[in-house]
């Protein structure tokens, strides 16, 4: 279950990451 969990955080980083990035630079 551990490896879900670590998973679901990268996904989470990675989508929230991404959508923070585009909201302070919209030409990305």
């Amino acid at each position: 279950i551990a490896w879900l969990i670590g998973w679901a955080l990268i996904l989470e980083y990675t989508i929230g990451g991404a959508a923070v990035a585009r909201g302070i630079s919209p030409n990305l």
